[in-house]
């Protein structure tokens, strides 16, 4: 990793990831965590679907923050059902 890079742009990074106060998205949108990972824990779940109210939240069963890298067949089988 780019750890010089990253950090220069820390704040790029989580401008783009991160809706701005009150902003709601409207729109179908997917989480996706691996069962192994603590990323998005059950707590958050109420604040997703607060920002993202057509919010689904899958977990893929025996990956870790990785799930690319863990269940890539499973990963891409959510990602075809969710995308139609």
């Amino acid at each position: 990793m780019n750890l010089p890079v990253l950090w220069q742009h820390f704040q790029d990074i989580l401008a783009a990831v991160c809706p701005p106060t009150g902003g709601i998205y409207d729109k179908p949108a997917l989480f996706i965590r691996g069962s192994r990972s603590n990323y998005i824990q059950e707590e958050d779940h109420a604040l997703i679907h607060e920002l993202f109210p057509q919010a689904q939240i899958v977990t893929i069963q025996d990956a870790g923050h990785w799930v690319h890298a863990d269940q890539p067949k499973a990963l891409l089988q959510l990602l075809k059902d969710f995308l139609g």
